[in-house]
């Protein structure tokens, strides 16, 4: 009698799916295998932000995909300590103690870029870990391809101003848009001393008004603005912010910087 014997190929479920990955950067895993087997010299994956940071500040970071089919692009990011956040409008997600993406984000230009938040646990050097993947869209993995970043290192300083953490909004301010150039978006932030209405627009270089960011009373704070500028053509734009306490009263505060989106 002959013996049949029945082998059962079980599919493994990696950590990749439509929806992000993780486990993929060069913290805890060898990559995005499931694109393809190996890393590709073609795709640059690129981190960006701030080398220092203090204990109780939150900067933004970003990572940028290029090379290979780029039709749209995916991430992952892992930090050896602190807390990754979740920056709205950005397409990312937050699984555990990683970042990566909710859906493939389609490229603008020859890149795709994911803007994310980083706040410190302990003062000491901090590794941020990011890897990228670029694909086709084509309904499956074939033609895709991946690539690490070079490790950012973060150094984390104690706060020495005690007056910070007494009022640590002093006065208004108006910061330098991150990243600068950019494309297509980039963080604008600022804050507010006390309770204000705050106009945020931008202009182009002839002083026509190419968008209101904002328009509305706020609260006490720090603010990020996301804006995406897709719909503008390359070039130099200036963003503005006015602030007063009051609607009905003239200017507490103004502030005036230039940006540039290539694309």
């Amino acid at each position: 009698m002959k013996k049949i014997f029945l082998i059962f190929f079980v599919p493994i479920l990696l950590f990749a799916e439509s929806g992000g990955m993780t486990n993929a950067t060069k913290k805890n895993g060898t990559g995005c295998h499931c694109h393809s087997p190996s890393a590709s010299a073609s795709i640059s994956v690129i981190i960006s932000g701030p080398d220092t940071i203090k204990i109780g500040e939150t900067k933004n970071y970003t990572v940028t995909i290029s090379g290979g089919p780029l039709s749209a692009a995916g991430f992952n990011v892992a930090i050896s300590s602190g807390t990754l956040g979740v920056i709205s409008g950005q397409g990312a997600r937050l699984f555990q103690t990683e970042l990566t993406h909710s859906a493939p984000k389609v490229k603008s230009g020859s890149s795709v870029t994911f803007t994310f938040a980083y706040s410190p646990a302990s003062t000491g050097e901090v590794i941020m870990f990011a890897t990228g993947n670029s694909v086709n869209l084509n309904g499956g993995n074939s033609g895709d391809a991946w690539n690490h970043a070079t490790n950012k290192i973060i150094r984390v300083t104690p706060t020495t101003n005690i007056s910070e953490n007494i009022s640590p909004i002093a006065s208004y301010k108006l910061n330098q848009n991150y990243p600068n150039p950019f494309n297509p978006s980039t963080i604008i932030s600022y804050q507010l001393s006390m309770n204000s209405f705050v106009t945020l627009i931008v202009y182009d270089v002839l002083g026509n008004e190419m968008a209101t960011l904002v328009n509305k009373k706020q609260n006490v704070g720090l603010y990020n603005y996301n804006f995406d500028a897709k719909n503008l053509p390359s070039g130099n734009y200036f963003y503005r912010i006015a602030i007063h306490s009051d609607k009905l009263t003239t200017n507490e505060f103004t502030k005036t910087k230039k940006m540039i989106l290539l694309k």
